[in-house]
């Protein structure tokens, strides 16, 4: 195989020809023109369908992400208010630009387990928009994104951390401060997504450590992929608190609309 058959076949494999959802051919995709934006949606999101977003896999090589079809992604349930998380008792803002759906879901499966990050730049477009409308971004220093950690045996077999690569994609966007390494974690867990709430809750009690202290002081950005039940959340939090952070908002692509409901603020 030459080396330009090489980068073909990887740039195939990472953008895939059809939508996600509805497998309509992505590459030959209709204009926006007419499509009529559901209600709950921003008035920018006509910018985004138009937008043709790219992946750099490096210096001179950029592959399409382009993983929705338009009519697939307003089929998502938009989620742009905060909501709130309790950590023993006190609330911190969560915030995503969505509510969990199969449709999401699907995108953070194919993101997480068949190397799908071409689901990067778009997802983590709408994460940025939704935290700068819920944000203070003018603070000095700037907000500092920290993204929930692997284990690093876990990490190195996926190939990489799906929040640490939505958090380092957000914080460029909105020009913040990016720390990768400020927490870790401590025991390679089981799956959150397999086990029941007090399962979930025992599962990561005591599982992250901070590893930096920069967050004295300061506001902080927790990102993760999903919010579900919040026990990962809440488990990063308490090792967060021990540096006496400013701020902390919790930042995720989607979360469940039944326990964290739009607050409208």
């Amino acid at each position: 195989m030459t080396v330009w058959g090489f980068f073909s076949f990887i740039i195939d494999f990472l953008s895939p020809d059809g939508c996600l959802l509805c497998g309509r051919a992505l590459r030959d995709r209709e204009g926006t023109e007419g499509l009529t934006i559901p209600p709950g949606w921003p008035p920018w999101t006509h910018s985004f369908l138009s937008t043709n977003f790219s992946l750099v896999l490096c210096r001179h090589i950029h592959v399409e992400a382009a993983v929705l079809c338009p009519p697939c992604w307003l089929s998502l349930e938009p989620a742009f208010s905060q909501s709130r998380i309790y950590i023993n008792g006190t609330a911190i803002p969560l915030v995503t630009p969505f509510f969990t759906s199969d449709g999401l879901l699907s995108l953070i499966h194919f993101l997480k387990f068949s190397g799908g990050r071409t689901v990067i730049p778009p997802l983590s477009w709408f994460m940025a928009q939704a935290l700068r409308m819920n944000l203070r971004t003018s603070t000095s220093p700037p907000p500092l994104v920290v993204p929930v950690p692997l284990h690093p045996s876990r990490e190195r077999k996926r190939g990489y951390n799906q929040a640490a690569l939505l958090g380092t994609s957000v914080a460029k966007q909105l020009d913040l401060d990016f720390g990768p390494a400020v927490l870790l974690r401590k025991r390679n867990t089981k799956r959150q997504a397999r086990l029941d709430p007090a399962e979930r809750a025992e599962n990561v009690r005591d599982a992250f450590k901070l590893s930096q202290r920069r967050c004295a002081a300061r506001d902080v950005v927790l990102v993760d992929d999903l919010v579900t039940t919040g026990e990962t959340i809440k488990a990063c939090m308490t090792a967060l608190l021990e540096n006496a952070p400013s701020t902390v908002t919790v930042l995720a692509a989607g979360r469940v609309r039944s326990l964290y409901p739009d607050l409208h603020v």
